[in-house]
């Protein structure tokens, strides 16, 4: 935008100075004339004067609520008052759904949906994967795997099998029993794993330490195998959520057992065992039962949920602080406790977490939670809506926005920049592979979100991978990114995404001073630009509008003939002109715009003005 406004000082200035030039030999024109023309003159300057502002104000008042429209959204227009949905916890927001959809009466796969969704008919392709994709499906999702891309997935794990404690048995297994996952999985040779729950210290411990010992141990094992040869599935991974430190070693002996009897059971069982982003009470340090565990199911997402419920970043990729956890740090802290990087996947979450406030502030600690929010919702609906801010400190988004009744929302989430971001991490690491919690997340509905998929496909498909076009075709709507700048254990990347995707060689520290510089006055010097373009735009629109509704005026068109008033239009000219040459994609450069503005400018003045001045010698040499 500031190159319209250089452009537009510009013609003025030529305007102005060329005027003059060409005035010293326009011929006088006689005094009754010339009376008569500062007459309508003024009679147009008085039409101009009154006409702009009331365009001004109805365009400016249309502009205000069709911008308060966008950034409103429409379910949030009825919240006058914002109120808790829940206590403060230090309870995983994914432990929280987990509960509350146990919660609810059984349902077929259909059921859960709410409609036949029809499915991914995609044909197999050669899978060329440079890590192994892992992906969550929720019992509650329904029949909505069939909308997922299996030729980009690697493993499934099926939640859940409710783990009752007192015998080892499940509560629950949902519809393991009568779901097509395991068919559709099988047609892309997909591996599917049983992902067996037990939430709460209490009941860990409980079943821990059961009066029967390994004999209830024994029963959860046997029934699990049951399962997975029922479906002809490929392994269990443990969910273990809230175990405490004093019951470390007696997992260990219970992660022994399990192990042997899958290996007894079939060679292709594999145990996969799931951890917490945060390990506070260092309960999941298991030392030598590392050696049990085929693959570790990182949860790299909740971290604001770990000492209470916060609102702050959902899943921080890098930090600047001593005391705020990241991705980063969570990998680096499990592979310092013995755990092999090949044996590890980063499991990313597929939701963010909204927040309700009374002044915007996205650190904001007296605000309340009001609920999750999908990808696919933040990713084709939020982030169209109101443009992400991605936070430097973290490398993940928020956005922010108001109701009617004056209250703020915050909603930190990741969208396509900062998700990428992360599978650029990963790739990074001598890592095992990706996974995703809730692949239901990236659908609404029976629509896939545009940008998921090819996602995956342009961050680990090797290049011997047949990707069809229709995906390929989306690669260029992927941002890239040079994560290798990350800095190690406890260091944080404090720059945007752009700097990130143009500067392929970075200092491994950058200048804090510098940064913090830039971050707090850079920001508000392009916004002022921002706006003082789009004054001068709504401006110049509002004048051409003016413009041609007095043209229906006869004498207006004489007196702006005659009088050559119509150069005032030539800045107007010039904008257009830049404008659509931008837009057009012709010119990028700052420089170049300003020269191609001005010599747009001289050229329009200078040929106007001559033929102009031919005109009126004409005029005045007819008899």
């Amino acid at each position: 935008m500031i190159i319209f406004i250089k452009g537009l000082a510009l013609s003025i200035i030529l305007y102005m100075g060329m005027s003059v030039a060409y005035g010293q030999d326009k011929p006088t024109p006689p005094p009754s004339k010339l009376e008569e023309g500062k007459g309508k003159v003024g009679k147009l300057k008085a039409f101009i004067k009154d006409s702009i502002p009331t365009y001004t104000d109805e365009f400016g008042n249309y502009l205000k609520s069709f911008l308060d429209y966008q950034n409103r959204l429409d379910y949030l227009d009825g919240v006058n008052n914002i109120k808790p949905k829940r206590k403060p916890s230090n309870k995983a927001q994914r432990i929280i759904d987990l509960e509350s959809q146990i919660a609810k009466p059984p349902m077929t796969d259909k059921e859960w949906t709410g409609r036949e969704i029809t499915p991914y008919n995609e044909s197999k392709r050669r899978k060329s994967m440079s890590k192994e994709v892992y992906g969550f499906h929720g019992f509650w999702e329904g029949n909505k795997f069939e909308k997922y891309d299996f030729n980009a997935l690697s493993r499934v794990g099926y939640i859940g099998y409710d783990i009752n404690p007192k015998n080892g048995s499940y509560t629950s297994i949902h519809n393991w029993k009568t779901t097509n996952l395991h068919k559709r999985a099988a047609q892309y040779d997909v591996d599917v794993d049983l992902v067996a729950n037990l939430r709460g210290s209490k009941n860990i411990h409980d079943f821990l330490f059961q009066a029967g010992g390994e004999k209830v141990w024994n029963a959860f094992a046997d029934s699990v195998i049951h399962l997975l040869n029922a479906q002809n599935a490929d392994g269990l991974v443990l969910d273990f959520y809230q175990l405490a430190p004093a019951d470390n070693a007696r997992f260990i002996e219970f992660l022994r057992v399990v192990k042997y009897r899958l290996n007894e059971a079939s060679a292709r069982f594999e145990l996969s065992l799931a951890l917490p982003p945060i390990d506070y009470d260092k309960a999941y340090h298991l030392k030598e039962g590392y050696n049990l565990i085929d693959r570790f199911l990182i949860y790299a997402f909740d971290y604001n949920n770990f000492s209470g419920d916060n609102c702050g970043p959902t899943a921080p990729l890098v930090s600047s602080k001593a005391d705020q956890n990241s991705i980063d740090k969570t990998f680096n802290s499990y592979v310092s406790l013995g755990i092999k990087p090949e044996n590890i996947v980063i499991v990313l979450g597929l939701y963010g977490q909204q927040w309700g406030m009374l002044k915007a502030d996205p650190y904001n600690q007296a605000s309340k939670y009001t609920k999750s929010v999908s990808f696919f919702d933040f990713e084709e609906d939020y982030s169209n809506r109101i443009k992400p801010v991605l936070d430097n400190t973290v490398l993940q988004n928020y956005v922010t926005f108001s109701d009617q009744a004056g209250n703020w929302f915050i909603t930190w989430a990741d969208n396509v920049m900062s998700l990428s971001l992360k599978c650029d991490y990963v790739n990074n690491k001598n890592i095992k592979g990706i996974g995703f919690w809730e692949l239901g997340n990236s659908i609404s509905g029976d629509q896939n979100t545009q940008k998921f998929w090819p996602l995956i496909y342009k961050k680990f498909a090797l290049p011997e991978a047949n990707v069809p076009r229709e995906i390929s075709e989306d690669y260029s709507e992927i941002p890239n990114s040079n994560i290798d700048s990350i800095l190690s254990v406890n260091q944080a990347l404090i720059m945007s995404a752009v700097d990130l995707a143009e500067n392929p060689f970075l200092p491994d520290r950058p200048d804090r001073s510098q940064l913090t510089k830039i971050k707090s006055f850079g920001y508000q010097y392009k916004e002022i630009i921002k706006a003082i373009g789009m004054f001068f735009t709504i401006l110049t629109f509002c004048a051409v509008i003016a413009l041609i509704v007095a043209m229906f005026d006869e004498k207006v068109r004489m007196l702006l003939f005659y009088d050559q008033a119509f150069l005032f239009l030539i800045p107007g000219i010039m904008l257009v002109i830049t404008v659509t040459l931008r837009l057009l994609g012709v010119i990028w450069n700052s420089e170049m715009e300003f020269i191609i503005g001005g010599l747009f400018g001289i050229a329009c003045h200078y040929f106007l003005q001559t033929y102009m001045n031919k005109r009126s010698q004409i005029d005045d040499e007819t008899p």
